[in-house]
């Protein structure tokens, strides 16, 4: 069974992780949510994950589900396994955020930044990402199967295992990134940057 890699920020002292403050932006609820409101497919619970989300910035397993997040400070927000497939991320800004586990099948991720963001085990099969910055993001068993990926930096992240297959790739900045196991859309799998600290982060034993 292999232990999962350690996201960058977890062993740094002073490691600049800003806490996602109870919403210095009250608009930004009342925006997002009068959106939402009166729409027949949205559901109280939905609501509620998304106003707990905007308030708290916590939001583990989460129904949100073809949320408008648009514009959004979503720095180090919890979003583990939360279902975020068919939303909108357009400008959002995702920094040091743990989205392990997270749906994000067919979202729209634009002009996004994700600066060291964790997307261990993440699903976004099927995604639009463009103009987006993933570096130093940790992407372990991350499925990207099907996604379309145009001007995307992932300078200096680690790619493990990840799986990019049948995935259209334009501009992409892959300098410094650790793909290691990582599929690409030709269905060859890639080997580059892998030292011996990434390599065992892939595959040590309990």
């Amino acid at each position: 069974m292999l232990d999962r890699p350690t996201p960058v920020c977890a062993h740094r002292p002073h490691c600049d992780r800003p806490a996602v403050t109870p919403y210095r932006r009250r608009w930004g609820i009342a925006i997002v949510l009068s959106g939402l409101i009166g729409a027949p497919a949205t559901s109280a619970l939905e609501l509620a994950d998304l106003e707990q989300l905007l308030t708290t910035g916590d939001c583990v397993e989460c129904d949100l589900n073809g949320a408008d997040l648009r514009h959004l400070d979503l720095r180090g927000a919890d979003l583990r396994r939360a279902d975020l497939s068919e939303s909108n991320l357009y400008q959002v800004q995702l920094d040091d955020a743990d989205l392990s586990g997270a749906n994000l099948e067919a979202t729209y991720i634009g002009h996004a930044s994700l600066r060291r963001v964790n997307l261990t085990e993440a699903n976004l099969e099927d995604s639009r990402i463009i103009h987006t910055d993933f570096s130093e993001a940790l992407l372990w068993k991350t499925n990207l199967e099907d996604a379309g990926l145009d001007s995307v930096n992932f300078q200096s992240a680690r790619l493990l295992q990840a799986n990019f297959e049948d995935a259209l790739l334009i501009r992409i900045d892959f300098r410094l990134t650790a793909l290691c196991g990582t599929r690409m859309p030709t269905g060859l799998q890639f080997n580059r940057n892998c030292g011996d600290a990434t390599l065992l982060e892939m595959n040590h034993p309990d």
